[in-house]
């Protein structure tokens, strides 16, 4: 409810539509668990945590229904991504949609069924600050500027 607060007092055409679309989304939340749902500079951003205590992470790990409520999230305009933490090296790693399909995809289509810690983009690992608090929105602003680009 509070995502539908936000817009329902602006009345420009854009506005409008994005209020659609995140009423379709809180529709969808009903049918899928994630982590967080959140609006970022007034794009709606859902994302998921993970862990994992070694430096290989198996696909079975990301569930189908996952896959596609991020997969509708992203096409009606909202940005979806997972949070990886690797217990044993105490990192945590931005993975975007895009991303993440690319490790589903190949699993999917008979290849290895997990992604190793060396095949991900260091640029991508989160900070951490005090040696716990996350600042995914760092890693979340560089998704956008790409986008904008």
């Amino acid at each position: 409810m509070l995502l539908c607060r936000k817009y329902r007092h602006r009345s420009s055409q854009s506005d409008l539509i994005r209020q659609n679309v995140i009423l379709r989304l809180l529709i969808l939340i009903r049918k899928v668990r994630l982590t967080i749902l959140v609006l970022f500079r007034g794009i709606p951003v859902c994302f998921d945590a993970k862990e994992c205590a070694t430096d290989t992470f198996p696909i079975q790990n990301i569930h189908e229904h996952q896959v596609e409520f991020m997969r509708q999230y992203e096409e009606q305009g909202g940005i979806s991504f997972l949070l990886i933490y690797f217990t044993s090296r105490h990192v945590c790693y931005y993975m975007s949609f895009q991303e993440m399909m690319k490790y589903w995809n190949r699993a999917k289509e008979g290849g290895v069924k997990h992604f190793k810690y060396e095949e991900l983009d260091i640029g991508f690992f989160v900070p951490l600050k005090q040696g716990m608090i996350l600042h995914y929105l760092e890693c979340l602003q560089k998704v956008l500027e790409q986008k904008d680009q």
